[in-house]
């Protein structure tokens, strides 16, 4: 019974270890926040509800346009008009850009992004949402046909790739894969580092100049 008491405790110690390295910006601010009030007491007056409460309206206004399919006819009139990669690309950036000068960022951002993944959609282009990042590539552009080239170009015979997105997954099949451990993907063989984010970088450097060596 005390084995398995023993044995609860160190797996909660683990995954509360593993918490604190994956959400260390997070921990570090909270730490802050509670040192920064003993020195200044916090006060409900800091809090700007009426921002908040601005940006909440914002949002549920958004989704219910996505719920009630106008973003899905923006996108479908802004897709007549551009019929390439390019010009949807250019597009978006000069409405985003425009729109900035008029509004916040970050209305601009809760705005425009669930608009750029409806047209994205709606034009077969790959929307990979990472974290906080969102990436939209064409089907057509690959990093595999890059690698692929330079392997024949330069007959290589040993390669070792590394990666840790979906749009890293295909290239890094080739030769000897090197993955960190927060890769969203993983390969059969590929060589998983013990550590993640960027600690993973010089156990990465490690691997290659033992297989180099």
């Amino acid at each position: 019974m005390s084995q398995i008491i023993q044995t609860q405790k160190g797996k909660k110690k683990s995954s509360f270890i593993e918490f604190l390295k994956k959400e260390c910006v997070l921990v570090i601010a909270v730490t802050l926040a509670i040192l920064s009030s003993f020195i200044s007491i916090p006060k409900l007056s800091y809090i700007d509800f009426k921002v908040l409460i601005l940006l909440f309206n914002l949002m549920v206004v958004v989704t219910a346009f996505k719920e009630l399919k106008v973003l899905d006819s923006i996108a479908i009139g802004l897709l007549k008009k551009c019929n390439t990669y390019t010009s949807i690309s250019l597009a978006l950036v000069f409405i985003t850009f425009i729109s900035s000068m008029i509004v916040t960022n970050d209305v601009a951002l809760i705005t425009f992004v669930p608009l750029s993944i409806v047209i994205a959609r709606k034009a077969n282009i790959n929307v990979l949402k990472i974290e906080a990042k969102i990436f939209i590539i064409h089907n057509r552009i690959n990093k595999v046909y890059a690698v692929d080239y330079i392997i024949e170009r330069f007959n290589i015979k040993k390669l070792i790739t590394s990666g840790d997105t979906e749009v890293d997954r295909e290239f890094t099949s080739r030769g000897i894969t090197i993955l960190p451990k927060h890769s969203s993907f993983k390969h059969e063989k590929s060589i998983i580092t013990e550590k993640s984010k960027i600690h993973a970088t010089e156990e990465i450097l490690d691997y290659i100049e033992e297989i180099i060596v």
